[in-house]
């Protein structure tokens, strides 16, 4: 049969050859006559286009040669050529061979037009299906399994089988059968048969079976109990099911209720036209109602829960036992937005279970091995959690700002001590913008006898180691520090930010060596002491777009030292806060507002007189001071994809 099918193909293929050849001969043989008529048809031209269409070309030509040459508007198609010195008969026959156009001369006119195909009639091969059945006869057992055949080819194969004779009805010989029985009795299976497709059997006295129609209809009802159509009841071993499927583009949508596993995967692999193959029996029951799936997930909704498993080896399905080795996968799954660099510890132990995963770093993907239940049970899983992950800029603005104030006045005097203190040796200081003067023993005597020399009051000189000095001062000052770092980092992981100064004292320590005779010994060694600045923030960005973000912020700064010693320790103040809030993209916040402030109103004089007004002011010596130091935090989020 197939030695016949080869040869009609040879003997199509060898006359459409013929036919395509006598058809360019033809046209060749017309355009030579033609240049009687139309000597331009011999003349060559040059011309080059590229992508523009054949109506294009072809008028192209036609202006180059003089020549008349019309062509059917219904020829769709683009060109590209490149011709030099090349005859116009050739350029049309070139066109007609390589596009298949046909040549149509009306008066000196050229006309090109579209060849018309004969439409090829194709006939269908049906190969006959075979049904499976089988018969023991040491024990009488038969085993069918027929899906859309016919009850007289199926009644055939049963008594050549069986060698016991069955005889159909008028009428019924090409009736549609299905069931499915596994080492039954045999007059048990005929039975169950017959009733399955509504149909009766009846065994005579001389041994034959008869199978006529039923008188009932209790199958293949085309309505159910809820007056749905659509839904088929069947009746398989004494087990009622309902089964109903739909197929779109190779979505399937399914719902059955304790139908039997082989008949559900045999008839949904029929339909979708998958290939398959069983590597063992497939028994027992099967309830499933779901929409949207494909062949693999239907597989692994039927067979999750049951002792089978599948594989996929090219466009086969291989359908067995789960503990048959040869079903074991391997796969390899890659990544395509997360990295592969802990992914393990995201996946959930029921998923690995049956699944044994192994890093590829360089590839940036998972290499699976298990049953494919699970490796597709793991497939989607990964799918779910391989997503964009979002990058989170973080623009942090620092200000730092502070201001201070201090007011000094008084006027000093009295009598130095040699061994203390030293009278100044001369007058100086600074009277603009702030008076900051002192006075000596000379220039006080030279006031002194300035004001002797009036003659009005007659003071004496002040002694050699009387001074005097004359203080009045403000200051006002404005600090303002502002920074702008910016931070970068991927959704659920910690961005951080430090900065700060290190300053070192000195650190003195004596030791005593000896014990008759103790030397003391003196070691130093500096101790840093560090003020810094460190920002850290963990972003989270939730499904709605927004932001949490956990923010812990330190700051410390030195204030000066603990003594007027050079080599004393810094003293230091410090500031934190710890937040967790919730903005939207691209909000500005404000953190901080840490504030300190100091004031100071200290004075000392002469009792009595230094609480008079404007005569305190020269018998007192007196020290207002007010600092106010501000810290503020703006941080500014942008997500990133």
């Amino acid at each position: 049969m197939k030695f016949k099918f080869l040869i009609l193909a040879v003997l199509l293929v060898s006359v459409f050859s013929g036919y395509a050849q006598d058809k360019n001969s033809n046209i060749e043989r017309k355009l030579n006559s033609l240049i009687t008529d139309i000597p331009a048809l011999d003349n060559a031209i040059d011309i080059s286009v590229d992508n523009v269409t054949i109506q294009d070309f072809v008028r192209a030509v036609a202006q180059n040669a003089a020549v008349n040459i019309n062509i059917d508007p219904s020829v769709k198609m683009n060109v590209a050529n490149d011709f030099t010195q090349v005859k116009i008969k050739d350029i049309l026959l070139f066109l007609c061979k390589e596009y298949s156009l046909d040549i149509e001369v009306i008066g000196n006119i050229i006309s090109l037009k579209k060849v018309e195909t004969p439409i090829e009639i194709k006939k269908e091969v049906f190969i006959a299906k075979v049904p499976f059945i089988e018969y023991d006869k040491s024990k009488d057992l038969l085993s069918i399994d027929v899906f859309n055949d016919t009850l007289r080819v199926v009644a055939k194969i049963i008594a050549d089988k069986t060698g016991k004779n069955i005889v159909i009805a008028p009428g019924l010989s090409g009736n549609i059968v299905n069931a499915y029985i596994k080492n039954m009795p045999f007059e048990s299976v005929l039975e169950k048969l017959t009733f399955a497709n509504n149909l009766s059997i009846e065994k005579t006295n001389d041994n034959y079976y008869l199978i006529k129609k039923s008188e009932e209809n209790p199958v293949n009802s085309e309505v159910n109990s809820k007056g749905k159509k659509g839904n088929t009841k069947k009746v398989l071993d004494n087990i009622e099911s309902d089964f109903d499927y739909k197929i779109n583009k190779n979505t399937l949508s399914i719902h059955a209720e304790r139908v039997d596993l082989y008949d559900v995967i045999k008839t949904i692999s029929s339909k979708m036209e998958v290939n398959y193959m069983l590597l063992s029996d497939i028994q027992g029951l099967t309830t499933i109602h779901s929409d949207s799936l494909d062949y693999e997930h239907f597989l692994v909704k039927v067979l999750d829960g049951t002792s089978y498993n599948y594989m996929k080896d090219g466009n086969i399905y291989l359908i067995g036992e789960a503990k048959n080795t040869s079903l074991i996968s391997t796969e390899i799954y890659d990544l395509q937005f997360r990295s592969v660099d802990k992914i393990k510890e995201y996946i959930p132990a029921d998923f690995t279970r049956d699944v044994k995963i192994i890093e590829f770093a360089e590839n940036n993907s998972l290499v699976m091995t298990g049953n494919m239940i699970g490796i597709t049970k793991l497939k989607d899983f990964l799918r779910q959690i391989d997503k964009v992950v979002p990058v989170i800029l973080i623009e942090v603005t620092i200000l730092d700002v502070t201001n201070s104030y201090k007011f000094s006045t008084g006027l000093t005097a009295g009598l130095s001590n040699s061994s203390t203190t030293a009278p100044p040796s001369s007058s100086g200081g600074s009277v603009f913008p702030s008076i900051d003067v002192n006075l000596s023993t000379k220039a006080i005597n030279s006031v002194v006898n300035g004001i002797n020399g009036l003659g009005l009051i007659k003071l004496g000189n002040v002694s050699s180691n009387f001074y005097a000095s004359l203080k009045l001062m403000e200051d006002n000052g404005v600090v303002k520090i502002k920074s702008t770092p910016k931070l970068s980092t991927l959704n659920g992981h910690d961005a951080s930010l430090s900065s700060g100064e290190t300053r070192y004292y000195k650190e003195v320590r004596n030791d005593y060596i000896g014990t008759l005779n103790p030397t003391m010994t003196n070691s130093y060694s500096w101790k840093p002491l560090n003020a810094d600045l460190s920002i850290s923030i963990k972003p989270i960005v939730s499904g709605d777009g927004q932001i949490t973000m956990e923010i812990q912020v330190q700051q410390s700064e030195f204030t000066g030292r603990a003594s007027a010693d050079n080599d004393s320790p810094y003293n230091s103040v410090k500031r934190d806060f710890k937040s967790s809030i919730r903005v939207k993209d691209q909000e500005v916040i404000l953190l901080g507002g840490l504030e300190r402030n100091k004031s100071e109103n200290s004075g000392t004089g002469v009792p009595f007189l230094s609480r008079i007004p404007v005569v305190k002011w020269f018998f007192s010596n007196r020290v207002k001071s007010k600092e106010n130091s501000k810290f503020t935090i703006f941080i500014k989020p942008i997500v990133i994809y």
